[in-house]
């Protein structure tokens, strides 16, 4: 999945977009980079099934045009 702007300035890279473009390379499909994004950051995943949803609710926004 994609990560926040601000969580990709911090580490760098995307290692969700290197594996994906990668599988994307082997399969000879085209790999859509920004086909969805992280429209909200969110918090660290140590949490409960119960919160980690509700954490990532709205969190992306997925379009194919």
């Amino acid at each position: 999945m994609p990560l926040h702007p601000a969580k990709l300035r911090e580490r760098g890279f995307n290692q969700s977009l290197l594996l994906a473009a990668e599988l994307a390379r082997r399969h000879r499909i085209e790999l859509l980079p920004h086909a969805c994004q992280r429209v909200r950051d969110t918090r660290p995943i140590n949490l409960a099934m119960k919160e980690r949803k509700k954490n990532m609710r709205n969190a992306f926004r997925c379009d194919m045009d």
